[in-house]
């Protein structure tokens, strides 16, 4: 996973493959009904699963994974069970090692990995300040290769390391997984002294080659798929016993008509990165004009010729990579090459043309119009994708790998690009494997309006992907699981209602608002939203409570019809200086909207009191309490209101 920043002018772009959420700062107001240490949630000291646990002992963040951190107590240091994994559904990219955190959760048994859920409104995690991160414990394999080794419990969640190893194994088969013995492994050890390395950390490292030889590896005790495993956090933690091999490439693949970009697997000499001659594309059709480093070394952005004239075509190129040398200027032994479709695609073309034999593997850049933002779906993990013109064709992202996918202000309307591998996903076309998020600087050209269609109509093929309003509906069935019912217009035909939107409508997911209990034979005058294919069924998904209608949203204890606890994101976002926030309330009540810095200090009340209940908009000109203009960063914004409370961030650049 990489991050671009200020490649090309105008554009912002996001390299990742780790998954987004929006970060919790603010534990202001966030209650618990137990305390301990992290030893007493380990070993369930008075704290059993589900209860909300307030740790006690200073803890240290020690290691970023792709879907939450570690955290370690400060004191004792390298003590057994002084570790434990904090879920937070997404890239912790508001956290850092070394960060000294408060952490309040909820503690869970995720098959057999003990570990504090702080996502969807379960917890928070407050930067308080910082310290150093424990050394690592030094361990042997044996400790830890079992999936019966109480040895292997004491150290789960806890900075470990592993002398003298071999790789064994570069693949489980799952890309998941690779495997180490120990070099001279105690005789008592030696009948089951592999061990499994995992690869789920938020920066992306090198899997070393089959026999290749380790002085020292570092990581997290883990536990997953009932053996106990390490996760590394990097290239650093992987210690060879001399320079670092050559990098090779990880993939390439477009990310508009005159860019390319290139990922490797470790950090790069800049002076051979960015030297155009390095690369070439075969057929000798598309020429290489120059090279840019990208920021975190990871990776370079290829100046191309115009690839505009391949938009109606599938057939792949191949760039051959050579010459290129790591950070300590170990150069590549022989080229590597990388396959990828150039010219932005259409949603049309993917979904009349295309098909999964010619895509197979190969990145791919569509260009449409969003219809649904990454901020309206559980934890931003979905966007949705629909061109403007012709019949207008929809597709389904899933952007759940895209760290921070959140904070970059992407709404309905906004023209996007999206580079990534598209296939089909148990039948369903989608972006399913998101490799870059391109959001153009000429961003809303309008938002698209849904077209009304017959039950039986959105059923069929050619609407998958598309927004649509279907109308004079009634309920068919109020539970067919996982939160979502069923509608029809009598007939055979019914359409399952889904919930991969926030806030959602009637809702699985814990933490989040049922805004509508629907009973069976309730009358729905309309519903509309993307249509999909999940699970064996077709589905629309209402992206808030205004896309769908019915008898049994009334006013309620002077509740609004139609109106829903809500947070919206702030537009314009980034901004400089001054961007409006929108909130809608149930019921009138008191509400409290604050700003706060990256450490969780209050640096505006935009709204404190009572508030009448529906719509409400407030513009933050970028200044603290006592009237100052603040320095430009990233900030959230928080609102309080009755039960309900959300968080969400923005960036200032002045």
């Amino acid at each position: 996973m990489t991050r671009v920043t200020a490649i090309l002018a105008g554009l912002a772009v996001i390299l990742s493959a780790g998954a987004s959420h929006a970060d919790i700062l603010d534990c202001v107001g966030v209650t618990w009904t137990k305390e301990g240490t992290i030893q007493d949630v380990q070993l369930g000291i008075d704290i059993l699963p589900y209860d909300r646990v307030k740790l006690t002992n200073q803890v240290v963040v020690t290691g970023l994974m792709f879907d939450g951190f570690f955290v370690q107590e400060v004191q004792p240091i390298g003590t057994a069970f002084s570790g434990v994994f904090v879920y937070t559904g997404g890239a912790p990219t508001s956290w850092a090692v070394g960060d000294l955190v408060e952490v309040i959760g909820e503690a869970y048994d995720y098959y057999g990995l003990t570990e504090i859920r702080i996502y969807n409104n379960l917890g928070c995690a407050k930067i308080v300040g910082s310290a150093s991160v424990p050394a690592p414990v030094p361990l042997t394999t044996c400790d830890l290769n079992d999936s019966t080794n109480t040895e292997a419990e004491k150290w789960e969640g806890v900075l470990v390391s592993i002398d003298s190893v071999r790789v064994t194994r570069t693949n489980d088969g799952t890309n998941r997984w690779w495997q180490v013995e120990e070099i001279d492994s105690d005789a008592n050890c030696a009948a089951n002294d592999s061990l499994w390395i995992g690869k789920k950390s938020y920066a992306p490292y090198a899997v070393p080659d089959s026999l290749d030889t380790l002085c020292t590896i570092v990581g997290h005790g883990d536990f997953a798929w009932y053996v106990y495993r390490i996760q590394p956090r990097g290239n650093n933690d992987i210690i060879y016993c001399g320079l670092p091999p050559a990098p090779e490439t990880r993939y390439a693949y477009p990310i508009d008509d005159t860019h390319l970009a290139v990922e490797f697997d470790r950090a790069l000499d800049r002076a051979s990165a960015e030297n155009a001659n390095n690369y070439y594309i075969t057929g000798f059709d598309i020429d290489i004009l120059s090279s840019a480093m990208m920021a975190d070394s990871f990776g370079v952005v290829l100046t191309t010729s115009d690839m505009s004239f391949f938009r109606d075509t599938l057939t792949a190129r191949t760039l051959t990579v050579q010459n290129v040398a790591n950070s300590d200027g170990v150069p590549m032994t022989s080229p590597n090459t990388e396959q990828f479709i150039p010219g932005v695609k259409s949603v049309a073309f993917m979904r009349t043309v295309a098909d999964s034999a010619s895509l197979a593997g190969r990145p791919v850049c569509i260009g449409a119009v969003a219809t649904a933002a990454p901020t309206e779906s559980y934890l931003n993990r979905h966007m949705f994708i629909q061109d403007r013109t012709g019949f207008g064709y929809g597709l389904d992202c899933y952007v759940g790998n895209v760290p921070d996918m959140g904070t970059y202000g992407i709404e309905r309307g906004d023209s996007v690009l999206i580079s990534g591998l598209a296939g089909p996903y148990f039948g369903n076309l989608q972006m399913g494997s998101i490799i870059d998020t391109v959001l153009i600087a000429a961003k809303k050209v309008g938002v698209i309006a849904p077209v009304t269609v017959s039950l039986a109509t959105a059923l069929t093929e050619p609407y998958e992907g598309k927004l649509v309003r279907i109308e004079g509906l009634k309920v068919f069935s109020d539970s067919i699981g996982w939160g979502e019912f069923s509608l029809w217009q009598g007939g055979a035909d019914t359409i399952s209602v889904d919930d991969i939107f926030e806030p959602g409508i009637k809702p699985f997911h814990p933490g989040m608002n049922g805004l509508y209990d629907p009973q069976v034979g309730d009358s729905v005058q309309y519903v509309q939203g993307l249509l999909n294919y999940d699970y064996g069924r077709r589905k629309i998904n209402p992206r808030d409570i205004d896309d769908i209608c019915s008898s049994r949203l009334t006013d309620v204890e002077g509740g609004v019809p139609g109106y829903a606890n809500q947070l919206l994101a702030n537009r314009p976002n980034p901004f400089n200086p001054t961007t409006t926030i929108e909130f809608s309330i149930e019921r009138t009540g008191r509400v409290d909207l604050k700003v706060y810095d990256t450490a969780g200090r209050e640096v505006r009340t935009l709204k404190s009191g009572t508030a009448a209940a529906g719509p409400h908009s407030v513009l933050w000109d970028g200044t603290s309490n006592s009237g100052e203009p603040v320095a430009s960063g990233v900030y959230f914004y928080s609102l309080k209101a009755s039960e309900f409370s959300s968080t969400k961030k923005m960036v200032l650049i002045r």
